[in-house]
């Protein structure tokens, strides 16, 4: 019973920390807001990036976290793009990114609550919730694809 209470405020505090504006987040977490980059261009290698998000399957999720020895799903992200432990952006300014309709190795599969690295057949590697490791599982529905 303690764990599903302790579960419950953690999906309580997940969601508001998600409606925070950039000005309140920099004031919780002492860092941000993040800036927005446009994408990363021709010179990022799809199967790189594949390469790094394979790398990290079975780290744990962490809130926040950017690697090496946990990641959130936008941390995990920014880790396979940029090949730094460094967070780029969060789901919502890869939202803002131009959309591609046939997606590729390395492509981002991003909703407005999640994102993850495509690596083809349907399948992408994510961070998917606390308690849970990185993994590859189904591109989730209502995904779109972006290209870094």
């Amino acid at each position: 019973e303690e764990l599903n209470q302790l579960k419950t405020e953690y999906e309580t505090l997940t969601t508001k920390l998600k409606e925070l504006t950039d000005d309140e987040l920099k004031e919780v977490t002492g860092g941000g807001p993040y800036p927005t980059p446009t994408p990363v261009g021709p010179s990022v290698n799809g199967s790189e990036i594949v390469a790094r998000a394979k790398s990290c399957l079975g780290q744990p999720y962490v809130w926040g976290a950017v690697g090496p020895n946990g990641y959130d799903d936008s941390g995990l992200v920014s880790y396979c793009i940029s090949g730094t432990h460094s967070r780029i952006g969060t789901c919502d300014t890869f939202m803002s990114w131009p959309r591609v309709s046939n997606p590729m190795l390395g492509d981002i599969c991003v909703s407005a609550n999640h994102c993850g690295i495509y690596i083809g057949g349907g399948q992408m590697v994510h961070a998917p919730t606390f308690g849970q490791c990185v993994c590859v599982s189904s591109v989730q529905s209502g995904m779109v694809f972006v290209r870094p």
